[in-house]
């Protein structure tokens, strides 16, 4: 006999018809291992989350008995996010608030009364956790950035009859350990279930909340994010990269709303770099003003080939000190760099800044997400580059995926001549929360070049 929620639980929102689809599949009995995946926006997890809510508020304290409630994902601030921000956050769950209680950064949660144990698992020492468990449900978020190794000892765990797993994923390579060893396998895989979503599955998003998502991706990200394809990562990056179009001069800045900051790549044998990141207020094409992100001024300082200039940390900082100092734009402005966002992994750097008086922050370091933020910004010419970015310019058009990574299933660009990109791209994810709800730059608007 199908699991059911009790009857206060059953109509909670209006669902979509694949919404539906998944939520009667999953409760089956039968489907032991059930995966949600596909674009994004499509109400994957919202449906994923209440099967988790409905199997757990459907228990009995026998069946409770014989084994644990887990939530996985790969750390706890993602898990805080998507699991139980969306129960927080979703009209639909409002008749399960009130059933869940969890403090952000704790190891454990309560979901009608029962312990939930909540679990990041980002590299391999994260199996331990997970290791002699007996798990009765377990909810995955994010299948595809959590370790392969702790996900197959999860799976490993689940030992008793009733035990389900409920993932969400959104489309990786096709070469990815969970496309590869379970996706494709689904024909011989009996007790597993896959529910692909589109946007157009959930019935919450607007037409132009889909027309905004669908602008803000390009190629790679595009086929995965948007179409829901598991496509290889391969060719250029920055495939729409064109200086005509992306640079300008940097004595015909326009006037800088904001200077965010500099995002630092530190380099001892390599270049060391920054990029300056500022937001405009400039004359858009219909005659009104608009905003936009501009790579305002580069330093950099590179070692290759000059003996005499192999620089330590320290001396390597008091030349950034003293380009920090210098003015930035063609004009008098009182605007300063607000932040100094260096390589997480160069905290040697970031200490040296310090003792010279620069407050540092560590730099958002997720390459894919990064790269496909940049390149979306690029593509809907939110994002221009000053002549004073050679670095810049000069890296992105030969900047590359690594052809041998993406046969072992991971996106990874190619580490060659990529140093002011990274300074970049540090200073734009980094403060994305910060220009994101500023720019208003559409593309038919742009002033001829």
């Amino acid at each position: 006999m199908a699991t059911r929620a009790p009857k206060t639980f059953q109509a909670t929102a209006s669902l979509g018809r694949n919404q539906v689809r998944s939520l009667n599949a999953c409760l089956l009995p039968g489907a032991t291992f059930n995966l949600w995946e596909g674009s994004i926006r499509a109400g994957k997890t919202y449906v994923s989350v209440l099967a988790f809510l409905m199997a757990v508020a459907s228990l009995d304290d026998s069946a409770a008995a014989g084994g644990q409630l887990v939530v996985i994902g790969k750390n706890l601030g993602s898990i805080y996010r998507n699991f139980f921000r969306t129960i927080e956050d979703s009209p639909g769950l409002r008749a399960f608030r009130g059933a869940v209680s969890y403090r952000q950064n704790a190891p454990t949660a309560h979901i009608f009364g029962r312990e939930v144990q909540v679990i990041g698992v980002n590299d391999g020492r994260a199996e331990s956790k997970i290791r002699g468990m007996t798990i009765l449900y377990v909810y995955v978020d994010e299948a595809t950035v959590i370790d392969e190794t702790a996900f197959k000892q999860t799976l490993n765990r689940m030992s008793l009859d009733e035990s389900k797993l409920f993932a969400t994923t959104n489309p990786d390579s096709p070469a990815h350990w969970l496309k590869v060893d379970f996706i494709d396998q689904m024909r011989r895989l009996h007790d597993w279930r896959r529910y692909h979503f589109m946007m157009d599955d959930n019935p919450s998003l607007s037409a132009s909340v889909k027309l905004r998502l669908q602008s803000q991706y390009v190629g790679l990200w595009f086929r995965r994010m948007i179409l829901g394809e598991w496509v290889s990562a391969d060719g250029a990056i920055y495939g729409m990269w064109d200086p005509a179009r992306h640079v300008r001069p940097w004595a015909q800045l326009p006037q800088m709303r904001r200077l965010f900051g500099v995002g630092v790549d530190f380099g001892t044998n390599n270049p060391s770099t920054g990029l300056l990141l500022g937001l405009s207020r400039e004359k858009r094409r219909d005659g009104g003003y608009g905003s936009r992100l501009w790579l305002v001024d580069e330093w950099r300082h590179d070692t290759r080939g000059q003996e005499a200039a192999q620089l330590s940390p320290s001396q390597q900082a008091g030349l950034f000190a003293r380009w920090l100092d210098q003015p930035h734009t063609p004009y008098d402005t009182a605007l300063r760099p607000e932040f100094v966002i260096v390589d997480p992994a160069a905290l040697h750097f970031q200490r040296e800044l310090n003792l010279l008086g620069i407050p540092t922050a560590g730099g958002l370091n997720n390459v894919s997400y990064g790269i496909a933020t940049q390149a979306s910004l690029l593509s809907e010419d939110h994002l221009v580059v000053s002549d004073r970015c050679p670095g810049f310019i000069a890296e992105a058009p030969g900047y590359s995926w690594d052809a041998k990574a993406a046969l072992g299933g991971k996106d990874e660009p190619v580490k060659v001549n990529d140093h002011s990109l990274d300074g970049g791209r540090y200073v734009i994810a980094t403060t994305e929360n910060m220009w994101r709800p500023m720019l208003d730059w559409p593309a038919e608007l742009l002033l001829a070049a």
